[in-house]
């Protein structure tokens, strides 16, 4: 996806997956203008001007929704985000400093002016570069908590001023590992590019070609080997610029319909080994993505490229490592590591698809296959595995989902004929990040069968209304849910509007101690539910933020509250009253790590 900030338009969200057909598939609404924008996880960050900075969920791409603001002096023109900081230029006022921590109550917590208006930032280390329109270039320490040198965070300065003949609206920065990286309101090309002339990059016996037949060329030269020729590697070793961490791997390759069909690029990260194969015969003279993924920065880390099982010329020019946002779990069927096998068609005509789409196939022998390949937020460890499919009464009731975890085969059926558009466990499970693990969802079903999205969660703390963690005050109805719908496990509570004496109460279930999660409410779909029911939300060190929710709209799901800080003190949780114009339901809340 590319998310444009498109001034009065507010924030747009474009589906690239065909890049020669960009499609628009969801819009936020942005108070004032959004003048730029930096995506880092679920998040967009927003520079609107007058309004500040504008904090958006776009878990659900097609569905974007502003769940936190924070005003700055002047107005917001660009915005870099790095670690648990936004870097926000603001007209007239210099370089603001935000701690995001809580994507849903971002806090200034610092702020260094400049002479002119900052129109672009890039945040390296413990300095920020900013394009200081009318005011030159500018360097300024930032409050990385990482780098032991500043010992307040709160306080930076404005070093190293450089002039510049005219107005600064761009940076090229040279990053400490060599090369440049251009940025232009918070974007960059970068400098993290190995091509087959330079030190971190090497070959036993390969040709070297730089003739003009071709076009598309990277650089001044790329090499060649003949197919199906045993050994004789191509490598080329990890640029990471930003050390360990998720990157995207691209590779580039001239233009040339001679060449192999299959070329077998191994990303060798993390002790793993993904073999991605390309056809190298199209698509040549542009970067194409291999992936993301997670590189420890132990000096072991490369591409290798062999020859033996091509059918053509294999060529060797460049890889690209571009950092790449943490992974957020979710495998939705237009990414990378989603694939097909078997005829399966492409619709949208189901309401509540996760995305633009989803793909389908017919009831059938078992011979058609979705893959999800796995997404792992944190690496090997435990995971709970959720599915997500549209609604439609036409789908099957026994969908295969099979789990293929650290050497073993678990498979859940599903009624996809009900509880669609909502996220659907299908268990928790140990993965290795092996790379063969994954979810598979066949055709041997009663009907179709819908693979949309796959989502793998770290399991996290739920509190439901008849678990030891929920308490009341007052008096509530209980309902088992024989005449409403999509409660979350076999019953709910509910109380009449009131003047907020009436509560209930889920205490915070931490399963990794004092750390950040995010926060969730579940409540079932029931007509004439109160819409501002007030839930409040009691984290570390006293902190206490109230949320309205309508329940009237999003019931049988997951609703996010946001992201806050606990301590596990024994005292945090989250607590609904009765303080609203209608019916309440209390029923489950989970905290999520994040």
């Amino acid at each position: 996806y590319a998310y444009v900030a498109d001034d009065e338009g507010g924030l747009i969200v474009v589906d690239i997956s065909k890049p020669s057909a960009p499609v628009i598939i969801g819009s936020v609404e942005i108070p004032d203008e959004a003048a730029g924008v930096y995506v880092y996880g679920t998040y967009a960050y927003v520079a609107a001007g007058e309004a500040g900075l504008i904090v958006v969920d776009i878990s659900k791409p097609s569905a974007p929704v502003i769940i936190g603001s924070v005003d700055t002096p002047v107005e917001a023109e660009c915005v870099y985000v790095s670690s648990s900081y936004a870097y926000v230029g603001d007209e007239h006022s210099g370089l603001q400093v935000i701690n995001i921590s809580d994507p849903s109550n971002p806090i200034i917590i610092g702020s260094a002016n400049t002479p002119g208006e900052p129109a672009a930032i890039y945040v390296s280390g413990s300095y920020a570069y900013v394009a200081d329109e009318h005011g030159d270039f500018q360097v300024v320490m930032t409050p990385l908590l990482l780098d032991s040198t500043i010992d307040d965070p709160t306080t930076i300065t404005a070093t190293i001023p450089t002039d510049i003949p005219e107005a600064a609206y761009h940076i090229i920065v040279t990053n400490p590992g060599g090369g440049t990286g251009i940025l232009h309101n918070g974007f960059r090309t970068s400098d993290r590019i190995v091509d087959n002339s330079d030190p971190g990059f090497r070959q036993n016996r390969w040709g070297t070609n730089s003739y003009t037949w071709t076009s598309g060329v990277y650089g001044n030269s790329f090499r060649f080997h003949p197919p199906r020729t045993e050994g004789d590697p191509a490598i080329w070793d990890a640029e990471l610029v930003e050390g360990a961490g998720n990157y995207e791997v691209f590779v580039w390759y001239p233009v040339y319909s001679g060449f192999t069909t299959n070329a077998p690029y191994t990303i060798n990260h993390n002790g793993i080994s993904d073999t991605v194969v390309v056809n190298q015969s199209i698509n040549g003279g542009q970067w194409i993505s291999l992936g993301v993924y997670y590189f420890v920065n132990d000096g072991t880390e490369n591409i290798t490229l062999l020859a033996e099982t091509a059918d053509s010329w294999v060529i060797a020019d460049a890889v690209m490592f571009n950092p790449a946002p943490p992974p957020d779990g979710v495998v939705d069927n237009s990414d990378y590591n989603f694939r097909v096998q078997g005829v399966w068609g492409r619709s949208a005509v189901l309401p509540n698809q996760f995305g633009i789409d989803f793909r389908y196939s017919p009831s059938g022998d078992g011979t058609n296959i979705a893959t999800w390949g796995i997404e792992l937020v944190n690496g090997p460890g435990t995971y709970e595995v959720f599915a997500w499919h549209p609604k439609g009464s036409v789908l099957a009731t026994n969908a295969p989902f099979t789990i293929n975890h650290a050497d073993i085969s678990d498979t859940v059926l599903v009624n996809q004929g009900i509880n669609g558009s909502i996220w659907t466990s299908l268990g928790v499970y140990e993965f290795t990040n092996s790379g063969i693990e994954g979810v598979t969802l066949s055709n041997d079903a009663d009907s179709w069968v819908a693979a949309d999205a796959i989502k793998f969660a770290l399991p996290d703390g739920i509190v439901d209304n008849l678990d030891a963690g929920f308490s009341m005050k007052g008096t509530w109805k209980i309902y088992d849910g024989a005449h409403y719908v999509f409660g979350y496990g076999k019953d709910f509570r509910s109380h009449i509007a009131g003047d907020g004496t009436a509560t209930a109460s889920w205490a915070a279930e931490l399963i990794d101690g004092p750390n950040i999660y995010e926060v969730f409410i579940w409540y079932p779909v029931m007509p004439d539910l109160a819409t501002n029911a007030e839930y409040i939300i009691n984290y570390a060190n006293g902190g206490s933020k109230t949320i309205i929710v309508d329940q009237n709209v999003n019931g049988g799901g997951w609703v996010s509250l946001g992201r806050f800080e606990f301590a596990d003190d024994g005292t945090e949780g989250v607590t609904l009253t009765d303080n609203a114009d209608s019916w309440v339901t209390a029923d489950a809340v989970r905290f999520n790590k994040r």
